[in-house]
Protein backbone atom coordinates (compact mmCIF):
# COMPACT_ATOMS: atom_id res chain seq x y z
CA UNK A 1 0.00 0.00 0.00
CA UNK A 2 1.14 3.24 -0.74
CA UNK A 3 2.07 6.24 1.51
CA UNK A 4 -0.81 8.06 0.37
CA UNK A 5 -3.13 5.37 0.74
CA UNK A 6 -2.19 4.75 4.35
CA UNK A 7 -3.12 7.98 5.16
CA UNK A 8 -6.36 7.97 3.87
CA UNK A 9 -7.22 5.08 5.34
CA UNK A 10 -5.66 6.42 8.91
CA UNK A 11 -8.23 8.92 8.96
CA UNK A 12 -10.96 6.56 7.90
CA UNK A 13 -14.38 7.35 7.41
CA UNK A 14 -14.07 11.58 8.16
CA UNK A 15 -11.06 11.79 5.29
CA UNK A 16 -12.88 9.46 2.88
CA UNK A 17 -16.50 11.89 3.03
CA UNK A 18 -14.40 14.76 3.04
CA UNK A 19 -12.37 13.77 -0.36
CA UNK A 20 -14.66 11.28 -2.01
CA UNK A 21 -15.93 12.75 -5.24
CA UNK A 22 -19.52 13.13 -5.93
CA UNK A 23 -18.64 12.75 -9.85
CA UNK A 24 -15.17 12.67 -11.80
CA UNK A 25 -14.26 16.72 -11.91
CA UNK A 26 -13.44 17.54 -15.64
CA UNK A 27 -9.90 17.08 -16.05
CA UNK A 28 -8.76 20.60 -16.32
CA UNK A 29 -9.86 21.14 -13.01
CA UNK A 30 -7.89 17.73 -11.96
CA UNK A 31 -4.54 19.62 -13.25
CA UNK A 32 -5.40 23.04 -11.34
CA UNK A 33 -5.55 21.46 -8.53
CA UNK A 34 -2.34 19.84 -9.18
CA UNK A 35 -1.03 23.14 -10.25
CA UNK A 36 -1.97 25.38 -7.19
CA UNK A 37 -0.64 22.57 -4.76
CA UNK A 38 2.99 22.14 -6.20
CA UNK A 39 2.77 26.04 -6.33
CA UNK A 40 2.25 25.98 -2.47
CA UNK A 41 4.68 23.26 -2.25
CA UNK A 42 7.13 25.54 -3.72
CA UNK A 43 6.65 28.95 -2.00
CA UNK A 44 6.61 27.18 1.51
CA UNK A 45 9.96 25.28 0.61
CA UNK A 46 11.48 27.62 -0.78
CA UNK A 47 10.21 30.03 3.00
CA UNK A 48 11.57 26.73 5.41
CA UNK A 49 14.80 28.39 5.26
CA UNK A 50 15.83 24.92 6.98
CA UNK A 51 18.03 23.94 4.26
CA UNK A 52 21.93 24.69 3.21
CA UNK A 53 21.61 26.39 0.39
CA UNK A 54 18.83 28.07 -1.70
CA UNK A 55 17.81 26.67 -4.79
CA UNK A 56 16.43 27.77 -8.04
CA UNK A 57 12.54 27.69 -8.35
CA UNK A 58 13.15 25.13 -11.11
CA UNK A 59 14.67 22.43 -8.98
CA UNK A 60 11.92 23.09 -5.91
CA UNK A 61 9.37 22.80 -8.68
CA UNK A 62 10.71 19.43 -9.63
CA UNK A 63 10.68 18.24 -5.57
CA UNK A 64 7.19 19.24 -5.38
CA UNK A 65 6.36 17.58 -8.34
CA UNK A 66 7.41 13.95 -6.38
CA UNK A 67 5.45 15.58 -3.36
CA UNK A 68 2.05 16.18 -4.87
CA UNK A 69 0.39 13.44 -3.76
CA UNK A 70 1.50 12.84 0.06
CA UNK A 71 1.05 17.00 0.40
CA UNK A 72 -2.57 16.61 -0.32
CA UNK A 73 -2.89 13.81 1.93
CA UNK A 74 -1.11 15.69 5.10
CA UNK A 75 -2.95 18.83 3.55
CA UNK A 76 -6.63 17.75 4.27
CA UNK A 77 -5.46 15.47 7.29
CA UNK A 78 -4.58 18.70 8.81
CA UNK A 79 -7.58 20.37 7.72
CA UNK A 80 -9.90 17.74 9.34
CA UNK A 81 -7.93 17.46 12.82
CA UNK A 82 -9.90 20.72 14.14
CA UNK A 83 -13.26 19.23 12.29
CA UNK A 84 -16.59 17.75 13.60
CA UNK A 85 -17.24 14.55 12.15
CA UNK A 86 -19.96 13.53 9.53
CA UNK A 87 -23.51 15.26 10.61
CA UNK A 88 -26.67 15.88 9.40
CA UNK A 89 -28.61 19.01 10.42
CA UNK A 90 -31.68 22.01 9.83
CA UNK A 91 -31.56 25.25 9.40
CA UNK A 92 -34.01 27.65 9.94
CA UNK A 93 -35.04 30.16 7.63
CA UNK A 94 -37.46 32.31 9.29
CA UNK A 95 -34.02 33.01 11.69
CA UNK A 96 -31.07 34.67 10.82
CA UNK A 97 -28.47 32.45 8.84
CA UNK A 98 -25.28 32.60 9.36
CA UNK A 99 -21.99 30.64 7.08
CA UNK A 100 -18.40 29.82 7.72
CA UNK A 101 -15.82 28.96 5.06
CA UNK A 102 -12.96 26.83 4.35
CA UNK A 103 -10.34 26.77 1.83
CA UNK A 104 -9.45 23.53 -0.09
CA UNK A 105 -6.81 23.70 -2.61
CA UNK A 106 -7.88 27.15 -3.86
CA UNK A 107 -11.12 26.92 -3.49
CA UNK A 108 -13.51 28.29 -0.95
CA UNK A 109 -16.13 26.11 0.38
CA UNK A 110 -19.26 26.54 2.84
CA UNK A 111 -18.02 25.22 5.89
CA UNK A 112 -21.32 25.10 8.11
CA UNK A 113 -24.77 26.78 8.23
CA UNK A 114 -25.76 27.89 11.20
CA UNK A 115 -28.47 30.11 12.69
CA UNK A 116 -26.21 31.86 15.62
CA UNK A 117 -23.33 34.08 14.00
CA UNK A 118 -19.53 33.52 15.63
CA UNK A 119 -16.58 35.83 14.60
CA UNK A 120 -15.85 34.33 11.54
CA UNK A 121 -19.01 33.74 10.38
CA UNK A 122 -20.86 36.13 7.66
CA UNK A 123 -24.38 36.51 7.53
CA UNK A 124 -26.57 35.51 4.38
CA UNK A 125 -30.12 35.80 5.43
CA UNK A 126 -31.66 38.32 7.26
CA UNK A 127 -34.46 37.72 10.11
CA UNK A 128 -37.91 37.00 8.91
CA UNK A 129 -37.05 36.51 5.74
CA UNK A 130 -39.18 33.59 5.18
CA UNK A 131 -42.00 35.07 7.88
CA UNK A 132 -45.43 34.99 6.43
CA UNK A 133 -45.66 38.81 6.30
CA UNK A 134 -42.32 38.58 3.56
CA UNK A 135 -42.68 37.58 -0.03
CA UNK A 136 -39.57 35.18 0.77
CA UNK A 137 -36.19 34.68 -1.24
CA UNK A 138 -35.19 32.50 -3.64
CA UNK A 139 -31.70 30.29 -3.24
CA UNK A 140 -28.73 29.71 -5.59
CA UNK A 141 -26.67 27.03 -4.52
CA UNK A 142 -23.44 26.34 -6.35
CA UNK A 143 -21.69 22.89 -6.06
CA UNK A 144 -18.96 20.55 -7.75
CA UNK A 145 -17.40 17.19 -7.09
CA UNK A 146 -16.49 18.04 -3.07
CA UNK A 147 -19.43 20.34 -2.18
CA UNK A 148 -21.65 23.71 -1.74
CA UNK A 149 -18.87 26.18 -2.87
CA UNK A 150 -21.42 29.35 -2.66
CA UNK A 151 -25.39 29.99 -1.07
CA UNK A 152 -27.05 32.88 -1.98
CA UNK A 153 -30.80 34.42 -1.08
CA UNK A 154 -32.04 36.63 -3.65
CA UNK A 155 -35.80 38.54 -4.09
CA UNK A 156 -37.59 36.75 -7.11
CA UNK A 157 -37.66 40.41 -8.30
CA UNK A 158 -34.01 40.93 -9.11
CA UNK A 159 -33.05 37.20 -10.01
CA UNK A 160 -32.79 37.84 -13.18
CA UNK A 161 -30.56 40.98 -12.46
CA UNK A 162 -28.59 39.13 -9.67
CA UNK A 163 -27.91 36.35 -12.22
CA UNK A 164 -26.20 38.58 -15.09
CA UNK A 165 -23.76 40.04 -12.32
CA UNK A 166 -22.99 36.73 -10.35
CA UNK A 167 -19.63 36.33 -8.77
CA UNK A 168 -17.66 33.67 -10.61
CA UNK A 169 -17.50 29.92 -9.36
CA UNK A 170 -15.18 28.17 -12.05
CA UNK A 171 -15.93 24.61 -12.39
CA UNK A 172 -19.27 24.64 -10.35
CA UNK A 173 -22.92 24.33 -10.93
CA UNK A 174 -25.84 26.45 -10.25
CA UNK A 175 -29.04 25.01 -8.79
CA UNK A 176 -31.95 27.79 -8.59
CA UNK A 177 -34.41 26.63 -6.10
CA UNK A 178 -37.72 28.86 -6.05
CA UNK A 179 -39.10 29.94 -2.63
CA UNK A 180 -42.17 28.30 -3.17
CA UNK A 181 -40.37 24.85 -3.24
CA UNK A 182 -38.57 25.80 -0.18
CA UNK A 183 -40.45 25.01 3.25
CA UNK A 184 -39.63 26.93 6.52
CA UNK A 185 -36.57 24.78 6.99
CA UNK A 186 -33.71 22.55 5.15
CA UNK A 187 -31.63 19.75 6.21
CA UNK A 188 -27.55 20.03 5.69
CA UNK A 189 -25.68 17.04 5.29
CA UNK A 190 -21.37 17.90 6.50
CA UNK A 191 -18.56 15.83 5.48
CA UNK A 192 -16.84 17.32 8.91
CA UNK A 193 -15.02 19.42 7.14
CA UNK A 194 -17.26 21.48 4.67
CA UNK A 195 -21.15 21.04 3.39
CA UNK A 196 -22.00 18.56 1.04
CA UNK A 197 -25.51 18.65 0.13
CA UNK A 198 -28.34 20.32 1.02
CA UNK A 199 -31.83 19.05 1.05
CA UNK A 200 -35.02 20.94 0.78
CA UNK A 201 -38.24 19.56 2.23
CA UNK A 202 -40.06 20.80 -1.17
CA UNK A 203 -43.47 22.32 -0.70
CA UNK A 204 -46.09 20.25 -2.92
CA UNK A 205 -45.79 18.28 -5.83
CA UNK A 206 -41.54 17.12 -5.89
CA UNK A 207 -39.70 19.57 -8.37
CA UNK A 208 -37.52 18.64 -11.07
CA UNK A 209 -35.95 21.69 -11.35
CA UNK A 210 -33.88 21.91 -8.30
CA UNK A 211 -32.32 18.37 -9.57
CA UNK A 212 -30.27 19.99 -12.44
CA UNK A 213 -27.18 21.91 -11.91
CA UNK A 214 -26.36 25.00 -14.47
CA UNK A 215 -23.08 26.07 -16.24
CA UNK A 216 -24.44 29.29 -14.98
CA UNK A 217 -27.30 30.62 -12.73
CA UNK A 218 -30.40 30.99 -14.46
CA UNK A 219 -33.43 33.16 -13.01
CA UNK A 220 -35.65 31.12 -14.83
CA UNK A 221 -34.80 27.60 -15.89
CA UNK A 222 -35.25 27.02 -19.87
CA UNK A 223 -37.49 24.31 -21.20
CA UNK A 224 -34.83 20.99 -21.80
CA UNK A 225 -35.93 18.96 -24.76
CA UNK A 226 -34.84 15.48 -25.40
CA UNK A 227 -33.29 15.02 -28.47
CA UNK A 228 -34.45 11.97 -29.86
CA UNK A 229 -38.49 12.57 -28.86
CA UNK A 230 -38.35 16.61 -28.90
CA UNK A 231 -40.46 15.94 -26.08
CA UNK A 232 -39.66 17.31 -22.76
CA UNK A 233 -38.50 14.56 -20.50
CA UNK A 234 -40.60 13.16 -17.87
CA UNK A 235 -37.92 13.17 -15.46
CA UNK A 236 -34.80 14.04 -14.53
CA UNK A 237 -31.67 11.96 -13.16
CA UNK A 238 -29.95 13.05 -10.27
CA UNK A 239 -27.27 16.01 -10.06
CA UNK A 240 -27.63 16.41 -14.07
CA UNK A 241 -25.34 18.86 -15.25
CA UNK A 242 -26.16 21.40 -18.46
CA UNK A 243 -23.29 23.42 -20.23
CA UNK A 244 -23.70 25.65 -22.53
CA UNK A 245 -23.03 27.32 -25.70
CA UNK A 246 -22.74 31.19 -26.96
CA UNK A 247 -24.68 31.49 -30.14
CA UNK A 248 -24.88 34.16 -32.93
CA UNK A 249 -22.55 36.82 -30.92
CA UNK A 250 -20.90 39.82 -32.53
CA UNK A 251 -17.48 38.16 -31.78
CA UNK A 252 -18.21 34.45 -32.62
CA UNK A 253 -15.94 33.14 -35.42
CA UNK A 254 -17.32 29.41 -34.94
CA UNK A 255 -17.82 26.62 -33.70
CA UNK A 256 -16.53 23.34 -31.89
CA UNK A 257 -17.98 19.67 -31.98
CA UNK A 258 -16.94 17.13 -29.99
CA UNK A 259 -18.10 13.24 -31.72
CA UNK A 260 -17.12 9.76 -31.96
CA UNK A 261 -18.67 9.40 -34.98
CA UNK A 262 -22.41 8.10 -33.81
CA UNK A 263 -22.55 10.41 -30.74
CA UNK A 264 -22.51 14.00 -29.72
CA UNK A 265 -19.73 14.74 -26.97
CA UNK A 266 -19.77 18.39 -26.11
CA UNK A 267 -20.05 21.80 -27.98
CA UNK A 268 -17.80 25.02 -28.09
CA UNK A 269 -18.08 28.24 -29.49
CA UNK A 270 -14.86 30.10 -30.12
CA UNK A 271 -15.10 34.02 -29.84
CA UNK A 272 -12.64 36.29 -31.75
CA UNK A 273 -8.80 36.45 -30.58
CA UNK A 274 -9.80 34.17 -27.47
CA UNK A 275 -7.06 31.78 -26.91
CA UNK A 276 -8.54 28.01 -26.10
CA UNK A 277 -7.56 26.92 -23.13
CA UNK A 278 -6.66 22.84 -24.28
CA UNK A 279 -8.14 21.32 -21.48
CA UNK A 280 -11.40 22.30 -23.02
CA UNK A 281 -10.58 19.57 -25.66
CA UNK A 282 -9.00 17.38 -23.33
CA UNK A 283 -11.54 17.64 -20.90
CA UNK A 284 -13.64 15.14 -23.16
CA UNK A 285 -13.29 11.71 -22.17
CA UNK A 286 -14.27 9.12 -24.56
CA UNK A 287 -12.01 6.49 -26.58
CA UNK A 288 -12.95 7.74 -29.70
CA UNK A 289 -13.36 11.67 -29.83
CA UNK A 290 -13.48 13.76 -33.21
CA UNK A 291 -13.16 17.75 -32.49
CA UNK A 292 -14.88 19.31 -36.49
CA UNK A 293 -14.56 23.23 -36.58
CA UNK A 294 -17.17 25.11 -38.27
CA UNK A 295 -15.89 28.38 -39.33
CA UNK A 296 -18.54 31.14 -39.21
CA UNK A 297 -18.03 34.09 -41.37
CA UNK A 298 -18.88 37.68 -41.40
CA UNK A 299 -22.14 38.29 -41.79
CA UNK A 300 -23.16 34.60 -40.97
CA UNK A 301 -25.10 33.25 -37.94
CA UNK A 302 -26.82 30.06 -36.91
CA UNK A 303 -30.27 30.07 -38.33
CA UNK A 304 -30.98 25.54 -37.65
CA UNK A 305 -29.72 23.26 -35.11
CA UNK A 306 -31.16 19.77 -36.32
CA UNK A 307 -30.57 15.99 -34.96
CA UNK A 308 -30.24 12.74 -37.09
CA UNK A 309 -31.61 9.67 -35.32
CA UNK A 310 -31.25 6.04 -36.69
CA UNK A 311 -30.35 2.62 -35.63
CA UNK A 312 -26.71 1.60 -35.09
CA UNK A 313 -27.67 -1.58 -33.78
CA UNK A 314 -31.04 -2.49 -32.54
CA UNK A 315 -32.24 0.46 -30.82
CA UNK A 316 -32.83 4.39 -32.62
CA UNK A 317 -30.85 6.84 -30.78
CA UNK A 318 -29.40 10.15 -31.42
CA UNK A 319 -26.72 9.96 -34.31
CA UNK A 320 -25.39 13.60 -34.47
CA UNK A 321 -26.12 16.85 -34.58
CA UNK A 322 -26.09 19.38 -37.78
CA UNK A 323 -25.78 23.17 -38.03
CA UNK A 324 -27.66 25.37 -40.39
CA UNK A 325 -27.00 29.12 -41.32
CA UNK A 326 -28.57 31.86 -43.17
CA UNK A 327 -25.80 31.32 -46.23
CA UNK A 328 -27.95 28.12 -46.79
CA UNK A 329 -24.42 25.98 -45.46
CA UNK A 330 -25.11 22.78 -43.41
CA UNK A 331 -22.09 21.07 -41.33
CA UNK A 332 -23.05 17.89 -40.50
CA UNK A 333 -21.42 16.77 -37.26
CA UNK A 334 -21.46 12.82 -37.13
CA UNK A 335 -21.34 9.92 -39.43
CA UNK A 336 -21.94 10.10 -42.85
CA UNK A 337 -24.84 9.01 -43.97
CA UNK A 338 -28.87 10.01 -45.11
CA UNK A 339 -30.76 7.21 -45.40
CA UNK A 340 -33.39 5.56 -43.24
CA UNK A 341 -32.29 8.34 -41.09
CA UNK A 342 -34.75 10.65 -39.30
CA UNK A 343 -33.87 13.96 -39.87
CA UNK A 344 -35.53 16.48 -37.61
CA UNK A 345 -35.71 20.32 -36.18
CA UNK A 346 -34.41 20.74 -33.07
CA UNK A 347 -34.59 24.64 -32.75
CA UNK A 348 -34.67 27.64 -34.85
CA UNK A 349 -32.16 29.99 -33.51
CA UNK A 350 -33.18 33.82 -33.17
CA UNK A 351 -30.53 36.41 -35.04
CA UNK A 352 -29.16 38.13 -31.44
CA UNK A 353 -27.11 36.34 -29.29
CA UNK A 354 -28.70 33.25 -27.16
CA UNK A 355 -27.20 30.58 -24.96
CA UNK A 356 -27.61 27.04 -25.97
CA UNK A 357 -27.89 24.16 -23.28
CA UNK A 358 -27.50 20.68 -23.35
CA UNK A 359 -26.48 18.25 -20.89
CA UNK A 360 -22.18 17.36 -20.03
CA UNK A 361 -21.79 13.97 -21.46
CA UNK A 362 -20.75 12.30 -18.30
CA UNK A 363 -23.93 13.52 -16.16
CA UNK A 364 -25.60 10.42 -14.71
CA UNK A 365 -26.99 8.19 -17.08
CA UNK A 366 -25.98 10.19 -20.02
CA UNK A 367 -22.25 9.19 -21.72
CA UNK A 368 -23.36 12.05 -24.88
CA UNK A 369 -25.26 15.29 -25.45
CA UNK A 370 -29.07 13.95 -25.55
CA UNK A 371 -30.71 17.11 -23.82
CA UNK A 372 -30.95 20.40 -24.87
CA UNK A 373 -32.41 23.46 -24.07
CA UNK A 374 -32.28 27.34 -25.59
CA UNK A 375 -32.33 30.60 -23.15
CA UNK A 376 -34.21 31.86 -26.37
CA UNK A 377 -35.78 30.79 -29.81
CA UNK A 378 -37.79 28.50 -30.33
CA UNK A 379 -37.50 24.47 -29.76
CA UNK A 380 -38.81 21.72 -30.93
CA UNK A 381 -41.47 23.51 -33.53
CA UNK A 382 -43.07 22.36 -37.19
CA UNK A 383 -40.83 20.87 -39.02
CA UNK A 384 -41.17 22.43 -42.45
CA UNK A 385 -38.35 23.58 -44.62
CA UNK A 386 -35.74 21.66 -42.82
CA UNK A 387 -32.68 22.51 -44.39
CA UNK A 388 -30.82 19.87 -46.31
CA UNK A 389 -27.75 18.23 -45.69
CA UNK A 390 -24.59 18.45 -47.78
CA UNK A 391 -24.03 14.87 -49.96
CA UNK A 392 -20.92 13.77 -50.94
CA UNK A 393 -19.76 13.75 -55.00
CA UNK A 394 -17.17 11.15 -54.10
CA UNK A 395 -18.43 7.10 -53.22
CA UNK A 396 -18.22 6.37 -49.68
CA UNK A 397 -15.03 4.60 -48.52
CA UNK A 398 -16.11 1.26 -47.17
CA UNK A 399 -13.80 -0.73 -45.57
CA UNK A 400 -15.96 -2.67 -43.32
CA UNK A 401 -19.41 -2.66 -41.93
CA UNK A 402 -19.52 -1.27 -38.70
CA UNK A 403 -16.94 1.50 -39.48
CA UNK A 404 -18.52 5.01 -39.13
CA UNK A 405 -17.21 6.92 -41.39
CA UNK A 406 -17.41 11.26 -41.72
CA UNK A 407 -17.41 13.77 -44.28
CA UNK A 408 -16.41 17.22 -45.10
CA UNK A 409 -14.99 19.30 -48.36
CA UNK A 410 -14.09 22.68 -49.47
CA UNK A 411 -13.23 24.68 -51.88
CA UNK A 412 -10.18 25.37 -53.06
CA UNK A 413 -10.59 28.15 -54.94
CA UNK A 414 -8.52 31.50 -54.71
CA UNK A 415 -6.77 30.46 -51.14
CA UNK A 416 -4.53 32.60 -49.62
CA UNK A 417 -3.49 30.64 -46.65
CA UNK A 418 -3.61 27.12 -45.04
CA UNK A 419 -3.59 25.61 -40.96
CA UNK A 420 -3.06 22.59 -40.69
CA UNK A 421 -3.97 20.53 -37.74
CA UNK A 422 -1.61 17.52 -36.43
CA UNK A 423 -2.37 15.04 -33.74
CA UNK A 424 0.17 15.32 -31.31
CA UNK A 425 -0.89 12.54 -29.41
CA UNK A 426 0.02 10.11 -32.13
CA UNK A 427 3.31 8.13 -32.25
CA UNK A 428 2.93 9.29 -36.64
CA UNK A 429 1.55 12.80 -35.98
CA UNK A 430 -0.63 12.64 -39.28
CA UNK A 431 -2.07 15.58 -40.20
CA UNK A 432 -6.10 15.20 -39.65
CA UNK A 433 -7.35 18.38 -40.50
CA UNK A 434 -7.03 21.89 -42.67
CA UNK A 435 -8.47 24.95 -41.89
CA UNK A 436 -8.53 27.05 -45.00
CA UNK A 437 -8.64 31.26 -45.60
CA UNK A 438 -9.91 32.62 -48.94
CA UNK A 439 -8.88 36.04 -50.72
CA UNK A 440 -12.50 37.23 -49.94
CA UNK A 441 -12.40 36.68 -45.95
CA UNK A 442 -14.23 33.34 -45.46
CA UNK A 443 -12.75 30.27 -44.01
CA UNK A 444 -13.69 26.73 -44.41
CA UNK A 445 -12.58 23.39 -42.24
CA UNK A 446 -12.01 19.75 -43.22
CA UNK A 447 -11.39 16.81 -41.32
CA UNK A 448 -10.82 17.79 -37.84
CA UNK A 449 -9.04 20.37 -36.00
CA UNK A 450 -8.04 21.87 -33.01
CA UNK A 451 -6.42 25.15 -32.29
CA UNK A 452 -4.23 23.84 -29.98
CA UNK A 453 -2.73 21.29 -32.58
CA UNK A 454 -2.68 23.88 -35.33
CA UNK A 455 0.60 24.37 -36.98
CA UNK A 456 2.34 27.38 -38.61
CA UNK A 457 0.24 28.70 -41.20
CA UNK A 458 0.91 28.18 -45.08
CA UNK A 459 0.60 30.85 -47.23
CA UNK A 460 -0.65 30.19 -50.87
CA UNK A 461 0.09 32.31 -53.70
CA UNK A 462 -2.26 32.79 -56.82
CA UNK A 463 -0.81 30.01 -58.98
CA UNK A 464 0.65 27.89 -56.23
CA UNK A 465 -0.96 24.43 -55.92
CA UNK A 466 -0.96 22.15 -52.85
CA UNK A 467 0.30 18.86 -52.67
CA UNK A 468 -1.02 16.60 -50.30
CA UNK A 469 1.14 13.43 -49.30
CA UNK A 470 -0.39 10.43 -47.63
CA UNK A 471 0.76 7.29 -46.30
CA UNK A 472 -0.06 4.04 -43.86
CA UNK A 473 1.01 2.75 -40.78
CA UNK A 474 2.07 -0.69 -39.91
CA UNK A 475 -1.40 -2.12 -39.58
CA UNK A 476 -2.09 -0.37 -43.26
CA UNK A 477 -4.42 2.64 -42.15
CA UNK A 478 -4.15 5.60 -44.51
CA UNK A 479 -3.21 8.64 -43.09
CA UNK A 480 -2.17 12.43 -44.43
CA UNK A 481 1.53 12.98 -43.67
CA UNK A 482 1.94 16.51 -45.03
CA UNK A 483 0.48 19.34 -46.92
CA UNK A 484 2.69 21.95 -48.78
CA UNK A 485 2.57 24.18 -51.53
CA UNK A 486 6.76 23.01 -52.59
CA UNK A 487 6.29 19.89 -55.30
CA UNK A 488 7.50 16.62 -53.47
CA UNK A 489 10.96 15.84 -54.39
CA UNK A 490 10.94 12.39 -54.01
CA UNK A 491 7.32 11.13 -55.52
CA UNK A 492 8.24 7.82 -54.60
CA UNK A 493 8.16 8.69 -50.77
CA UNK A 494 4.15 8.10 -49.80
CA UNK A 495 1.59 8.94 -52.17
CA UNK A 496 0.77 12.44 -53.44
CA UNK A 497 -2.55 14.23 -54.39
CA UNK A 498 -1.50 17.03 -56.45
CA UNK A 499 -4.31 19.74 -55.92
CA UNK A 500 -5.27 22.80 -57.89
CA UNK A 501 -6.40 26.15 -56.93
CA UNK A 502 -9.93 24.70 -58.41
CA UNK A 503 -12.83 22.22 -57.81
CA UNK A 504 -13.76 20.43 -54.48
CA UNK A 505 -11.04 18.21 -52.19
CA UNK A 506 -12.90 16.21 -49.96
CA UNK A 507 -11.71 14.83 -46.74
CA UNK A 508 -13.48 11.36 -45.42
CA UNK A 509 -12.21 10.25 -41.84
CA UNK A 510 -12.32 7.32 -39.41
CA UNK A 511 -10.67 6.50 -36.29
CA UNK A 512 -8.48 4.83 -38.55
CA UNK A 513 -8.10 6.19 -41.62
CA UNK A 514 -8.29 9.38 -43.40
CA UNK A 515 -9.39 8.95 -47.39
CA UNK A 516 -8.90 12.41 -49.66
CA UNK A 517 -10.56 12.74 -52.84
CA UNK A 518 -10.10 15.38 -55.82
CA UNK A 519 -10.74 15.07 -59.44
CA UNK A 520 -11.44 11.62 -58.93
CA UNK A 521 -7.84 10.88 -57.72
CA UNK A 522 -8.06 9.17 -54.80
CA UNK A 523 -5.19 9.34 -51.66
CA UNK A 524 -5.14 6.81 -49.45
Amino acid sequence: MSRGRMLIAYKGDTFLAATCYSYDPPLSEERRRARYIEQALVYNLQQARLWPRELATELWTMVAGLLLEDCAAFTAQEQLRECDSAEEYTIDLTQPVYASYVKIDGRVYVKNLRNTGKTDFHMLLTPGICADENEGMDMFVAEDHLGIRQIIFASPKRCDEWCRSHSSAPSAWWKHISRCDIRSTVAIRSDGLKIRDIKFGRKGSLALAPRIGWQVPVSVSPTIIDLLTLKIPEEYPSNLRMRFFDCNGPDTTGYFVATDGARTLAILSHKQDQQVDPSYFEDVDAPICFWIYMPINKGEYLTDICRRAGSLTVRTETIGLTFSTNRGRTVVFGLYGHENVDFRRVAALPHTPCRVYFNQANSPGRRSVELIALESGRAAINQDRIPSPPASVSHYPYTQSNEIWIHSSCSMRHLTLVHACVDKSAPHQPVIGMLLYYTDGHRESVGQFRLDWSIESITVREMDRLYICGKRTKQNWGYVAAATTRPPLNQAEGCWLDVAQAGLLEWWFSSRHSVLFYNNSRLN
